[in-house]
């Protein structure tokens, strides 16, 4: 079974890192409050929610098991 990692942000800050993630054969579980981040493309799943919701980011993990979550640039990551 493939792993799932969910990523936060589907900006230009992040595209690389979904990248390199689906490149290691990761599933990219991706969640921004942008509906048109360019991460979006490239994303194996992608969700629209607000940075600092944690009750929808915490279903999503839950709902996909993912086994890590990565982040890069971003200045306040949920707790």
């Amino acid at each position: 079974m493939q792993k799932k990692i969910l990523i936060f942000g589907a900006g230009l800050n992040q595209y690389s890192l979904i990248e390199a993630s689906n490149n290691l054969g990761l599933i990219s579980v991706v969640v921004d409050p942008n509906p048109d981040a360019p991460g979006k493309a490239i994303a194996d799943y992608f969700y629209v929610v607000a940075g600092d919701d944690y009750h929808t980011t915490r279903e999503i993990a839950l709902k996909h098991k993912v086994a890590g979550f990565v982040t890069t640039q971003m200045e306040k990551p949920l707790r």
